[in-house]
């Protein structure tokens, strides 16, 4: 139950994230850059926790 929740805890992250990566994606002054690229890093690795998950759900 305990993962069902994290699951469910990362979707809404991954969203939030995403949301905020469009936001300032076409930006292209040197402040935002990093902070995109940050954004996409930070994407990648809830992306892959949620798999994790899923895995661990299906056993």
């Amino acid at each position: 139950m305990r993962e069902e929740l994290y699951l469910r805890q990362l979707k809404v992250l991954h969203r939030v994230v995403k949301n905020v990566r469009k936001k300032y994606q076409g930006d292209t002054s040197s402040v935002i850059k990093p902070i995109v690229d940050d954004l996409n890093r930070i994407a990648l690795e809830i992306h892959t926790l949620q798999q994790d998950i899923e895995k661990n759900l299906e056993k």
